[in-house]
């Protein structure tokens, strides 16, 4: 047991230095040498988790995928009883707190869409034009975003296996979902500079554009914290 729970702690530490590393430098030019050394372990403790650098930043991008997934069905389950702009705005802001947190989101994100990693297709990416297209269809509406029925969450890629590929997302014809999709990348290059104030003041801008007039008191720009 004891042997066990140290390796598991040498696979988390590497994951983490390696998030560091693919960040930076991305899937090609991330030397191994530097993952070690912040991981302070040798090359063979990495090959004994790791087969290749390949398989090292597959675990980074599924981990960032458990945690995308894991806020999509969070906001799934509040769809029947909720605002739907509402969710948008409050997983747009959970999205950008663990995105300022959670260097190994930010890392599997960007290797989700490296063509080096995943050569003509996407590994992993969050689908703005069909979150927003689900959240806030109304009832009785074409069903044309439906997620797909082994996900049981909204439409985001999973990483695919090397058989079958999956096309890039598009971002469809929703001004919102292009503007969530520009915040996205501009939240993961810059965590630190740009956060829940500036998304904040993005939604303020957006509200009186997507709902009645007098209907503003009703929407919490700054989130309600349920996201």
């Amino acid at each position: 047991m004891i042997k066990q729970e140290r390796a598991e702690r040498t696979r988390e530490a590497i994951i983490r230095a390696a998030a560091a590393v693919f960040e930076r430098d991305g899937f090609t030019a991330a030397p191994l040498g530097e993952i070690t050394r912040l991981a302070t372990v040798t090359k063979g403790a990495l090959y004994f988790h790791f087969a290749s650098k390949r398989d090292l930043a597959l675990a980074v991008v599924n981990e960032a995928a458990d945690t995308v997934h894991w806020l999509l069905e969070h906001a799934r389950r509040r769809q029947t009883a909720e605002l739907p702009l509402q969710i948008l705005i409050d997983l747009s802001h959970a999205l950008v707190g663990r995105l300022a947190d959670d260097q190994v989101l930010r890392a599997g994100l960007r290797l989700g869409t490296d063509e080096d990693l995943h050569p003509g297709r996407v590994g992993l990416s969050l689908d703005w034009a069909g979150v927003v297209d689900e959240v806030l269809r109304r009832p009785g509406a074409a069903d044309a975003a439906s997620p797909s029925p082994d996900l049981g969450t909204l439409p985001a890629q999973r990483p695919p296996s090397d058989s079958a590929a999956a096309e890039r997302p598009s971002l469809g014809k929703d001004p919102l979902a292009c503007v969530l999709t520009g915040l996205e990348l501009l939240f993961r290059r810059s965590p630190k500079l740009v956060g829940q104030e500036t998304l904040t003041s993005v939604w303020r801008l957006l509200l009186p554009g997507l709902i009645d007039s007098g209907e503003a008191e009703r929407y919490e720009p700054s989130g309600t914290g349920s996201g």
